[in-house]
């Protein structure tokens, strides 16, 4: 497996600002960051470089939430609709504006969210919740029709142009169980998913494992997942490399401070 993306910082793809005259504004990272989006109720205008280049109305009419994702040619906007609890993928041309496809994510789901995480080899990642309690999927989407490739349960944890890794605490997986990390590996062209549990190593005399509280129990880098734990020696991090033996571990105390920061890609 090449070396994954930093899976955290890819869960927004864009940062949406208030903008002059009540618009949204949304800078754009990705294929190119001169592109901006100013989104008004059931507007979307593009601009590069300030200059305004093309504007088109959709299905995002009254948004609440607005993601956008450049690729390649095209621009992958997901919006969300307050009023009928729909969530919308909508591609178009990124030159020209010109609609590619229409894919609804979640179409008439309650208490539906959903938001772009990136994107692995032709395929858009797009991970989402519904329901309540609230269901984590994740959707593999054909850049080039919009079709839904494939679904998986629950949460991105990173990828690489080939795969996907993600947790899956659903049905016939360990739950709550600090010691044990359900995964999958799906191979983000076909969907093909091989399930796999890591397992944590306790600390000799310091009694079972709990998750650290308040603080995230999961943090990821582009080479390595760090598991954040307690026992009764005190906090310590578990850290798995995504590279060579994912089954190797290095065990060491969590001195950090209460609100502590990522730690940085490739440490």
């Amino acid at each position: 497996m090449k070396a994954l993306f930093l899976g955290l910082a890819l869960l927004a793809a864009a940062q949406a600002t208030p903008a002059p005259s009540g618009l949204l504004r949304v800078e754009a990272h990705g294929h190119s960051n001169r592109w901006t989006f100013d989104a008004a109720p059931g507007a979307l205008v593009a601009k590069l470089d300030g200059a305004e280049v093309w504007r088109r109305t959709g299905p995002f009419a009254q948004p609440t939430g607005l993601d956008v994702q450049i690729a390649p040619g095209r621009v992958i906007l997901m919006s969300t609709d307050a009023k009928t609890s729909r969530v919308f993928l909508t591609a178009y041309d990124l030159e020209t504006g010109r609609p590619l496809w229409l894919n609804k994510v979640y179409d008439g789901y309650a208490e539906a969210m959903a938001g772009v995480r990136g994107i692995s080899g032709y395929t858009l990642l797009v991970q989402g919740s519904s329901g309540e309690p609230s269901f984590g999927k994740v959707f593999g989407v054909s850049l080039t029709t919009g079709k839904t490739l494939w679904t998986a349960r629950q949460d991105v944890v990173g990828f690489d142009d080939d795969e996907v890794l993600v947790l899956d605490y659903g049905v016939g997986s360990p739950m709550n169980i600090p010691h044990l990390l359900p995964l999958v590996r799906v191979q983000s062209a076909t969907g093909q998913q091989t399930k796999f549990t890591l397992t944590l190593p306790t600390r000799p005399g310091c009694g079972e494992m709990n998750y650290q509280g308040s603080i995230p129990d999961l943090r990821f880098t582009n080479r390595y997942l760090y598991a954040l734990r307690q026992d009764a020696c005190g906090k310590f991090i578990v850290r798995f490399p995504w590279q060579g033996d994912i089954h190797t571990a290095m065990v060491y105390p969590d001195r950090r401070g209460p609100f502590p920061a990522n730690p940085p890609a490739g440490r």
